[in-house]
This record gives structure tokens, sequence and C-alpha cells, in this order.
């Protein structure tokens, strides 16, 4: 996948903490989210390229389940950032794939830029 090519994107707003080596950013929430990253809201902006360890809480989820992952900031605007993922488990994986196919207009298209595009590291447990 080239870098132009856009990751179809879900509407989907929830906690997330950014933390880096030297700040943790709390009071972040997310836009929209996609197989690739995450539009988060937020006063506190990084530079670009900063690499950073994401949190996501699922807001949906009675158990307070966190979604763990690395990323690093891909753009910034006046509103907050987006983060592109890098490295994540399977099972994280796993719910953002559900997430964004639940929350999308279109879950075809998810599926198919799944198994055509993986487009990050995913580890092994």
């Amino acid at each position: 996948m080239n870098k132009k090519t856009r990751r179809e994107r879900a509407h989907y707003c929830t906690k997330v903490v950014i933390k880096t080596s030297e700040k943790i950013i709390e009071s972040s929430t997310s836009d929209n989210i996609s197989l690739n990253g995450i539009f988060v809201e937020s006063k506190d902006i990084l530079p670009v390229n900063t690499k950073c360890k994401l949190e996501i809480t699922l807001s949906a989820s009675t158990d307070g389940i966190k979604l763990k992952m690395d990323a690093k900031v891909a753009r910034v605007t006046p509103k907050g950032m987006g983060l592109s993922f890098e490295v994540m488990d399977v099972e994280t994986f796993r719910h953002i794939k559900n997430l964004v196919m639940y929350n999308s207009e279109d879950p075809n298209k998810i599926i198919d830029q799944c198994e055509k595009y993986p487009g990050f590291k995913i580890e092994d447990d």
C-alpha cells in the first residue's frame, strides 16, 4: 500500500492515553480510527515522528478493556494528532479490526483492506 492510499476510517470516541519517554498525555479523546491509526483530539500536541505508546480504552467494554500498542505521530492539526500504529499484538489487532468494522459504513472495505495491506507489524504473544 503506498503512503497516499487512505484506510477506511470509522468514527469512534473513547479515551486514549499517550505515553512518550518524557511525558504522559491523559487528556486525549479519539475522533476516528482505522486499521492503520487513530486521530486523537488533544490540547497537548507532540511533534511529528514522535514515537509513543498508546492505551485505548474500549468505551463499550464493561470489563474496562485497554488496547496497548506502539505508535508514531504522523500528522498534527490545531485540533489534535494523527497517530499511526507501529506494533501491536494479535489480540489487539483483532479488537481494532472489529471496532473499525462495526463502526464503519462499509465493513466489506475493512475486510478487503485487512487482507491485502496489513500495514504494520503484529507481534506474537
